[in-house]
């Protein structure tokens, strides 16, 4: 059986499985305004479900690089749905937490290769063994490992040796650091608290990538004092290409523990310590809640009229990348799997998110 001929009857067995369910299934309807046919429009009673169908890799869980890749477009399939959310079904597994990060990103409903088990009733045994026999990730996209190593160098990464590397036992850090995180009281009697606790974060994170890291950081003049601040190792390609666009030799972060969300004033305050004349314009701010939409227009307004890039991350935002760091250790594999796991994706997701909604 080939490889198209596997994603079209994945594609058919899940309209079986809504079928199954009571809906009235059609097959690649073209709507107004959408770049490609919608793969399944199902309807029952008053709600209509739009689902995109992507086959995967039976072998190992999708990650976070996909997710990113697929949320988007399912995401816009939502101005068609009525009473639900649109639907990606994926003929592989996708591990919980990033299951529920893109969920609740995208607004959308991830059917994995598990949850469409449970549902497929008669087409069961046809799925299992669809499921099953799915060649290996690197397969899947057309290119040989070797090339797909050359590419990667090519962008800047330190590539392993091929074989693969043997996961790491179960991790246990990551889920002390988000008990410790939500024990941390908000407040200023408890500032030094929650920046201890952001600083281990940080380098459970992202501590191949973030070095000589600096607690209180005073300037020569003495008159700003940053959180912490840090040096970017030149191997990591997300962290490379970010100092580099912004012409910055350090990453600063500053820690807000308040109670409310922060307001333009917290903005206004951190940007007067960053300067693009002497090479420090990024500074991502870390409090304990989503910001208020002032400082969101003031950091819009640093990023627009000074090149300056403030981008807040409340707990949410820690707590998704300290699982994904916990499922990447998890799960282990080869470069290419870390890669599709790295935290990074998440804070690139917000980076993207702030650039994309700044105003002219």
């Amino acid at each position: 059986m080939t490889r198209q001929s596997d994603a079209a009857r994945f594609e058919q067995i899940v309209g079986q499985i809504l079928r199954d369910e009571g809906y009235r299934v059609t097959e690649n309807v073209r709507m107004s305004g959408t770049p490609h046919d919608i793969d399944l429009l199902a309807v029952r009673d008053q709600i209509t479900l739009p689902v995109e169908v992507k086959l995967g890799s039976g072998r190992r869980p999708i990650g976070l690089r996909s997710l990113r890749d697929w949320g988007p477009a399912v995401a816009f399939l939502g101005k068609f749905a009525k009473r639900a959310r649109p639907v990606l079904a994926i003929g592989a597994s996708v591990h919980p937490e990033h299951r529920a990060w893109a969920e609740k990103e995208y607004d959308i409903e991830i059917w994995d290769g598990l949850a469409l088990l449970e549902r497929a009733g008669a087409q069961r045994p046809e799925l299992e063994t669809l499921l099953d026999n799915q060649p290996q990730r690197a397969t899947l996209l057309g290119i040989a490992p070797a090339e797909i190593e050359q590419q990667l160098r090519a962008l800047g990464y330190i590539v392993d040796p091929p074989e693969p590397v043997e996961p790491e036992p179960a991790p246990t850090e990551g889920e002390a650091l988000i008990t410790r995180l939500r024990a941390t009281q908000t407040g200023k009697n408890h500032a030094k608290a929650y920046e201890e606790i952001c600083r281990d974060i940080l380098s459970y994170v992202f501590g191949n990538d973030l070095l000589d890291g600096r607690s209180q950081k005073r300037t020569s003049d003495s008159l700003n004092v940053y959180d912490l601040i840090y040096r970017v190792a030149p191997h990591n390609a997300f962290w490379s290409t970010l100092t580099r666009d912004f012409r910055a030799r350090v990453v600063m972060f500053e820690c807000k523990n308040y109670t409310h969300p922060i307001r333009a004033m917290q903005i206004f305050t951190t940007e007067r310590y960053l300067s693009t004349s002497v090479l420090r314009p990024i500074c991502f701010i870390l409090t304990r809640k989503a910001p208020h939409r002032h400082a969101v227009e003031a950091a819009f307004g640093a990023m627009r009229d000074a090149q300056k890039l403030l981008v807040v991350l409340s707990d949410e935002d820690l707590i998704a990348m300290i699982k994904a760091k916990d499922v990447q250790r998890m799960e282990g594999g080869t470069i290419i799997d870390r890669l599709q796991n790295d935290p990074t994706e998440i804070l690139d997701q917000r980076i993207y998110d702030f650039i994309a909604g700044i105003p002219r």
